[in-house]
């Protein structure tokens, strides 16, 4: 009697998920997300629509309830097919022989400003060796100590402005061949790009810091935080103009940053589409996160865990990616995202 009422609450659980969750489904694709910016929100925090899946799924094969499993397998499947990648070996890599073609390792880091690189930035630069560092917010006043610190091991860097209180850079073992910006301060692309020599053949490297989306938000009661508006219509021009410099460039090409986006909103599907492969879904396990960063030693967020990826490096189809991780500084809100690449054609 009681495996029979427990299986008649699951079903109806795991119905009601099912019915909301293909119904939040049919809403992004309808023309209410261009008029409802409560759906282009969601999207940013879409991967956590899943997370009733695992309880449901574990309950409903407990309590052996075929109408629970069968409500769960449509949104099981989609989880495995956007994100599935993610928690499977590199099967693409086993099978490739990449035998003495040229490797490159790749970092980068919204730096949040820190100044106190000594203590923990260059130590980590130390363990992982990374052959291209790029970085984002910059304080002016640390690129001479940027200089001291790496400059025997990093010779070759590019700078470049933004706004008024920092920028975005380049930090390479590789010599430069040639160093292109694109600075628009008014919905443009803040972007760095740079031509490198990787063993005789050009490769080009490109960094950004796209702004943040517009949020608008208050304090119901002077207590619980509330969201009243949220709106990427700033940043769908920003990655315009991103994508033009994407089309542009010499492949073979790497971008990456700190995008301000997530891997299941629109506008990382546009940087998709130009051909470029996103490194963590290649190559790294789990989901991910890098922002909020938990270790922050200072204000609200460093009680909050990682909850979205919004800092990226993609590559062009001459690269197969080995290995892609997220690592944890103290000083910044965000985590580092590193790659190991490797030039297939």
């Amino acid at each position: 009697m009681v495996v029979r009422i427990g299986r008649a609450v699951w079903a109806t659980a795991s119905v009601l998920f099912l019915v909301g969750y293909l119904g939040w489904q049919g809403l992004l694709h309808s023309p209410l997300r261009e008029e409802l910016w409560q759906l282009q929100l969601s999207e940013v925090f879409a991967i956590w629509f899943y997370l009733p899946l695992a309880p449901l799924l574990l309950g409903a094969l407990l309590l052996r309830s075929r109408t629970a499993l069968l409500a769960l397998l449509a949104p099981l499947c989609i989880f495995g097919a956007q994100y599935g990648a993610q928690f499977l070996p590199n099967w693409q890599l086993a099978f490739s022989n990449l035998t003495g073609a040229p490797r490159l390792r790749v970092m980068t880091w919204n730096m949040l400003y820190a100044s106190q690189l000594e203590d923990e930035f260059y130590p980590e630069v130390t363990k992982l060796q990374p052959d291209v560092i790029a970085l984002q917010e910059v304080p002016y006043d640390i690129e001479r100590k940027m200089v001291a610190l790496l400059g025997h091991e990093y010779p070759y860097y590019q700078v470049q402005s933004v706004g008024s209180a920092s920028g975005i850079g380049i930090w390479s073992k590789l010599p430069f061949i040639k160093t292109e910006q694109a600075n628009s301060r008014l919905l443009g692309c803040i972007c760095l790009r740079l031509t490198l020599d990787l063993h005789g053949r050009p490769i080009t490297v490109m960094t950004t810091h796209v702004r943040g989306p517009q949020i608008h938000y208050g304090f119901r009661r002077g207590l619980f935080p509330r969201i009243n508006y949220f709106s990427t219509a700033d940043q769908d021009l920003i990655f315009g103009a991103l994508l033009k410099q994407v089309a542009e460039s010499q492949r073979p090409l790497i971008l990456m940053g700190d995008f301000n986006t997530t891997e299941r909103q629109p506008n990382f599907a546009r940087l998709r589409q130009q051909g470029l492969t996103d490194a963590y879904e290649a190559a790294g396990w789990g989901m991910g996160f890098t922002y909020p960063n938990p270790n922050l030693r200072y204000n609200w967020r460093s009680r909050v865990p990682p909850l979205i990826r919004i800092d990226h490096i993609l590559f062009s189809a001459e690269w197969q990616a080995l290995n892609t991780w997220t690592g944890s500084l103290p000083v910044s809100d965000h985590l580092y995202v590193v790659t190991d690449l490797v030039l297939s054609e």
